[in-house]
């Protein structure tokens, strides 16, 4: 309810194991089409190209691509 569903479509979400399975299966597919087969994959939206990072990552790793991203940005 804090995140704004009603009770009774929570329940219907949380009791029904097939809500939502067809697009979730839709998405997994979209992004094995796109390379991804491992999580998590975080993607970075740049002005100029978009970073993706795949798999654990350190938190050194994560600040090096947001710094690129603010370098191609300004």
């Amino acid at each position: 309810m804090a995140a704004g569903v009603e009770e009774a479509e929570a329940e219907r979400l949380v009791g029904d194991g097939e809500v939502g399975l067809a697009e979730v299966k839709r998405l997994i597919g979209e992004e094995e089409g796109n390379g991804v087969d491992s999580v998590p994959i975080v993607v970075v939206e740049g002005r100029k190209r978009d970073f993706t990072l795949q798999g654990a990552k350190s938190v050194e790793e994560y600040v090096k691509c947001l710094e690129q991203v603010a370098r191609e940005s300004a």
